[in-house]
């Protein structure tokens, strides 16, 4: 878990570069500053959440004030290990390949196969995913 600390350290990062900060006056930013560790302290206390319609007006008025990067909001609720996996999250069950009966026998199996061989134009053969939450 983030430290209050840690998290003003990061808000006054990003709040470094915007203009509208840079030109407040001390006992504002004083302000700010008292107001946001009382947030923050109240909320870790109370394991507050906001909802979704209020993390999506913030990340909306973020957006509307940053030209370098875009805020986004993520899904808390989505599964850490299937985006650790490199699933992508929108694939699903109902839009695989169907699977084909097996039309033919098999006549005789090689004594050795090899993917990276057979496909060598196929780059995700190459890469081992992480399934230490498997």
């Amino acid at each position: 878990m983030i430290s209050p600390q840690e998290e003003i350290s990061r808000i006054k990062a990003v709040c470094a570069g915007h203009s509208r900060y840079q030109s407040s006056s001390t006992r504002e930013m004083a302000l700010t500053k008292v107001l946001l560790v009382l947030c923050l302290a109240v909320g870790s206390i109370s394991g507050f959440s906001i909802s979704d319609q209020m993390q999506n007006a913030l990340v909306s008025a973020i957006r509307s004030r940053t030209r370098t990067w875009v805020a986004q909001v993520y899904d808390q609720r989505e599964k850490f290990g299937v985006m650790s996996l490199g699933l992508r999250p929108n694939d699903s069950v109902a839009n695989a390949v169907p699977l084909l009966e097996n039309q033919r026998s098999v006549r005789s199996l090689p004594e050795s196969f090899d993917s990276r061989q057979k496909w060598p134009n196929c780059p995700s053969l190459n890469q081992i995913r992480d399934q230490g939450c498997c």
